[in-house]
């Protein structure tokens, strides 16, 4: 049975498992690859906006497909996070500047949307978004020559993108692995060993 808190994936035929590997994970250029050739040959485009986000806002893919818009709030850069959420616990996510035209295109695509959502297609209706999304990166991957790890790779790829910064940031390994738990909507420190190894 698997731990509230532990980190789960679409596997490769749909499936929930999970994943608490720390080395299953993108470089910060394989994710970026990969989701540049999501955008061009992705039969739903719209997978390359999820894991974007996953990426961006080091969402679960459930909580990504997820989004309406009212909940991007472009200005300051923040994501509520509210749906598809583990054990029903709500978060307000920060956003790197940088990504801000990315928010605001979610944004304004979503007010086009009569449900007001970001995304479309997302229930189990013939295959769900998330599955689509997890075909589409695996699919990415294979013609990219990159290990497939799945939907979760790409927040673990911020994951150690933000330990890194908290120990140049001279955090010790306690603080920034708190920080880290909180980054990713976890209450214990203990899980973010399923995202960052052992020092």
């Amino acid at each position: 049975m698997r731990e509230r808190d532990e980190p789960e994936v679409l596997a490769p035929g749909g499936g929930w498992h999970s994943d608490r590997r720390p080395d299953r994970v993108y470089s910060s250029q394989q994710a970026k690859e990969i989701i540049a050739e999501m955008r061009e040959n992705a039969k739903d485009p719209q997978t390359a906006d999820v894991v974007a986000l996953q990426r961006v806002a080091r969402l679960r893919v459930s909580e990504a497909t997820m989004i309406p818009g009212e909940d991007l709030d472009v200005e300051e850069c923040k994501v509520r996070v509210v749906k598809g959420t583990k054990g029903g616990r709500f978060r307000t996510v920060h956003v790197d500047e940088g990504h801000a035209d990315f928010l605001a295109r979610l944004k304004r695509r979503a007010e086009g949307h009569r449900d007001g959502h970001v995304l479309q297609g997302r229930g189990c209706r013939g295959q769900s978004l998330a599955s689509r999304t997890n075909g589409s990166v695996r699919h990415a991957c294979e013609r990219l020559g990159i290990e497939c790890y799945g939907t979760h790779g790409f927040r673990k790829t911020w994951a150690q993108e933000q330990y890194r910064r908290s120990r140049e940031e001279r955090l010790d390994d306690c603080e920034s692995r708190q920080e880290l738990a909180r980054g990713l909507g976890h209450n214990r420190r203990e899980v973010t060993y399923s995202y960052v190894l052992r020092r």
